[in-house]
């Protein structure tokens, strides 16, 4: 019976991290901008900081390969994609859109099985060990528990959940 009392906290701050975290992604992938992602290169001047010597842009070469992947699609897809940056607006478009809705598709705010089996585990556990002590007693006794094991099982716990989550 301790390890529910142990056990669930934990896995409660690691499922509400878990939403917390799914929904600054979400956040960060409608507001997606490649122009303004930073670059290691860009923030250090161009130069190495052990040797000083010169570095390639990383951001130089994300463009040309969205580029060469996108340009085609860019002009197709996007009425205003005629300037340099076509390839780029379509990219960000991409993951503001396509990207975003598979991650909704994916997940919404459900729990990785992982956590629900975890939090739920001790519970299941001690209605076994309650259920073994059942065995010689009439059939009302098993009736009863039944019934509060379904209640706990399907309606405690995930309303609890719920509710701390929010």
């Amino acid at each position: 019976f301790m390890s529910v009392f142990l056990l669930f906290p934990v896995t409660l701050t690691l499922a509400r991290n878990h939403v917390r975290d799914m929904a600054a992604l979400r956040v960060q992938l409608l507001n997606f901008s490649l122009k303004r992602a930073r670059c290691y290169c860009c923030d250090h001047g161009h130069k190495d900081q052990v040797t000083g010597e010169d570095i390639p842009c990383d951001r130089a070469l994300v463009y040309t390969a969205l580029e060469a992947w996108f340009s085609h699609r860019a002009k197709e897809t996007i009425e205003s994609a005629r300037g340099p940056d076509a390839h780029i607006e379509y990219f960000d478009r991409q993951v503001q859109t396509v990207v975003h809705s598979h991650l909704e598709g994916l997940s919404g705010y459900a729990l990785p099985y992982g956590y629900n089996f975890i939090m739920s585990s001790p519970s299941l556990w001690l209605m076994t060990s309650r259920a073994a002590y059942l065995e010689h007693l009439p059939w009302s006794h098993w009736l009863r528990y039944g019934l509060y094991t379904a209640t706990v099982v399907c309606a405690c716990i995930p309303v609890l959940t719920w509710v701390i989550l929010q």
